[in-house]
């Protein structure tokens, strides 16, 4: 059973920051924050709280299957509307069930 994950969490702050030497920044997009863990070909996926989504997030793990070596990745989970193309939270969060099993 993989360790608690530690996570990034989102800091506040203004543009001359992203001027700063070592510092990388992203869009934000609303969805779940889940670290992927590949080992040995075993694909696990954990939220910021210890919660094992491995089974709720199918096409992630087929995802990280799909990709060569052992990695560890600390991304956000979103759900894209195949007909708008659009970024949605509510699927993504209906998507993970309210039935959590923390580690």
């Amino acid at each position: 059973m993989p360790e608690k994950p530690i996570v990034m969490l989102c800091h506040d702050g203004d543009l001359k920051n992203l001027k700063r030497t070592g510092l990388a920044a992203e869009e934000k997009y609303d969805g779940t924050r889940v670290k992927i863990v590949k080992k040995s070909g075993v694909v696990t996926l954990i939220n910021r709280h210890g919660i094992d989504y491995t089974h709720r997030l199918a096409e992630l793990v087929d995802a990280a299957k799909a990709i060569k070596g052992d990695f560890t990745i600390d991304t956000e989970a979103v759900y894209i509307n195949p007909s708008t193309k659009e970024v949605e939270f509510t699927p993504c969060q209906s998507s993970l069930g309210r039935i959590a099993a923390p580690l």
